[in-house]
């Protein structure tokens, strides 16, 4: 698994870091982790990873990095802070940004060719398995889910599988298409593709790549599912503290572009943003920590088969039953663990 991190993060981002690390060694067979981390060696968190047995790749000067601060100190830049909350500092901007040079950083040869990314607002609940991404080869250049289960359905960069070959073989041509004159005017926004660096992913490599509807990968606590076994939770856009007060009834208004994503929480029938919050506040925060005896079963696996098999039949035989005697044709979904 690689991820990124920077010298320059907010408390919550490091307390975020640490519980995926902590989650990955907990929760699954992980042995190699690998940290992209801009800044120095002298860095709290840098010295934290390392002591948790994570290699540190040091990357403090992306070829880049100019680009970014151009693109934001043009009118676009600045508008497009109503996309994300990114756009506000060229620091964070560049940080998501990192993620274009994990192809040159990572050796093929001692990292293996096809590898996880996943990004550090992360938490490890089982292994990941390579099933988990579809059948079929591997991804010729990158794999990902979905950013939300309704069409249109588009791919979200926060958790991947990456092709180290192919996307060294084109690093050139994107990073000279995604900086260029041109994506610099708009604010390093793609358009229909979306903001940031996954729009530019979405959009130089149009075609190219797969999106798995239901990514067990990348779930989502604002997804109103109520069964799943997701191998990775990510707190895509609010982040745990942005559910805790939410949840909480505070006063503190999130970003702009977050207020919907919340609002599937509230109400009956809403997402159980609550349940997630609750089992991702069980996992550890420190490599090695203990979890409490309600922790631990709360996060104890589930044995033999997944209850929502058992839900999926009631419903097939209560659809029946209303076919013949209302004459209405239930819409089936292929799995529960996929409905909204």
């Amino acid at each position: 698994w690689v991820f990124l991190a920077t010298a320059d993060a907010g408390a919550a981002w490091v307390a975020m870091t640490k519980r995926a690390v902590a989650s990955a060694r907990a929760r699954t067979s992980l042995e190699h982790i690998v940290c992209v981390f801009r800044g120095g060696r002298d860095a709290a968190l840098a010295r934290w990873l390392e002591r948790a047995g994570v290699e540190v790749l040091y990357h403090d000067a992306p070829a880049w990095a100019d680009r970014v601060v151009e693109a934001l100190a043009t009118k676009a830049g600045r508008d497009n802070v109503r996309f994300s909350p990114l756009y506000k500092s060229a620091s964070a901007l560049a940080a998501t940004f990192l993620r274009v040079d994990i192809p040159l950083l990572l050796d093929p040869r001692k990292h293996g060719e096809i590898v996880l990314y996943a990004d550090a607002d992360v938490a490890f609940l089982r292994d990941v398995r390579r099933e988990d991404f579809g059948s079929g080869t591997d991804p010729a250049y990158f794999a990902m889910g979905a950013e939300f289960m309704e069409p249109p359905i588009y791919g979200n960069a926060g958790v991947m599988l990456l092709n180290l070959i192919g996307l060294r073989r084109t690093y050139a041509a994107f990073a000279d298409w995604t900086f260029s004159d041109a994506n610099v005017r708009r604010g390093l926004h793609f358009g229909k593709f979306g903001p940031g660096d996954q729009g530019a992913y979405a959009e130089f490599y149009e075609g190219a790549f797969a999106v798995v509807r239901s990514p067990s990968f990348n779930w989502r606590p604002y997804w109103r599912a109520r069964w799943a076994d997701p191998g990775i939770l990510h707190f895509h856009g609010p982040k745990p503290d942005d559910y805790r007060e939410a949840l909480g009834g505070g006063a503190a208004k999130p970003p702009l572009a977050w207020r919907a994503i919340l609002k599937r929480c509230r109400g009956r029938g809403g997402a159980p943003c609550a349940d997630w919050l609750r089992i991702y506040d069980c996992l550890p925060g420190e490599v090695g920590a203990v979890s409490t005896p309600a922790c631990a079963a709360l996060l104890a696996p589930r044995r033999g088969a997944p209850a929502g098999a058992a839900f999926a039949a009631v419903l097939f035989l209560l659809g029946c039953w209303c076919s013949r005697r209302l004459g209405v044709h239930p819409r089936w979904r292929r799995s529960p663990s996929t409905d909204l």
